[in-house]
């Protein structure tokens, strides 16, 4: 997944639902990037905070939603959001905020759970089940289809390319994958790919960032809006 995101040194790259840090966003801020953070959970944040100061590197983080972005407009080179859209209610909106913080020409990179792949489509099931017919609490993973994404990425203007992976393979099988390079990543390029567990979408912002919807403009009068953030500096212009 990393050399989907290729963040460059002096980039501002922002991932939203960033956890602890410890998948991606460490990664690419030891490449050199400005790297930034959303996320909704505190405690997650704070470990994120201690482990980027572990690394002696720079931690900028705040508390946000994805569906109102607490950053200006081209704020950012980069946004990813990976391993996170399955647990939006809005994914249009979610994007559409993306779209407005990446600058002109910057790039959007975010996966979804496929629903024409089994695994997906039995977690989804499973957690259906466990919530109607034995009273647990649960939050199903929201499956998209390619061509629901598809719809909303015309709507936006974006223009992307698609990755699949683990196709046809499903995702908790011993990785069998690791042993032949060729089928692992040529399949993520070819027709087969919409069959994968996850579909990856690398947009281009290319129109200039978009404007935000109606129900966000007064979330903007405040640069960070009212949200609590931690970083190096204690000035917005850190953000």
């Amino acid at each position: 997944m990393l050399e989907l995101l290729d963040g460059q040194p002096g980039e501002r790259v922002l991932e939203c639902g960033v956890g602890t840090g410890e998948y991606l966003a460490l990664s690419v801020s030891r490449a050199g990037a400005r790297v930034h953070g959303i996320d909704i959970s505190r405690e997650l944040l704070e470990e994120c905070y201690h482990n980027f100061l572990r690394e002696g590197l720079p931690s900028r983080v705040a508390l946000g939603d994805i569906e109102r972005i607490p950053f200006q407009t081209g704020a950012f080179d980069r946004v990813y959001c990976i391993s996170t859209t399955w647990y939006l209610p809005d994914l249009e909106e979610s994007l559409r905020e993306m779209a407005r913080v990446t600058r002109q020409g910057g790039t959007i990179v975010f996966d979804i759970m496929n629903w024409l792949h089994i695994t997906p489509l039995a977690a989804h099931l499973a957690g259906r089940f466990l919530q109607r017919f034995l009273g647990r609490r649960s939050d199903p993973a929201r499956i998209r289809s390619h061509l629901e994404v598809s719809r909303i990425l015309t709507r936006l203007g974006l223009d992307y390319e698609v990755r699949g992976y683990y196709v046809l393979l499903p995702t908790r099988l011993p990785n069998l994958c690791q042993y032949s390079a060729r089928f692992s990543y040529g399949l993520s390029r070819s027709p087969l790919r919409y069959l994968g567990s996850k579909l990856c979408y690398v947009c281009k912002v290319n129109k200039g960032p978009l404007k935000p919807s109606q129900n966000r403009l007064a979330a903007l009068a405040d640069p960070c809006c009212g949200l609590e953030t931690k970083h190096e500096s204690a000035t917005c212009r850190d953000c």
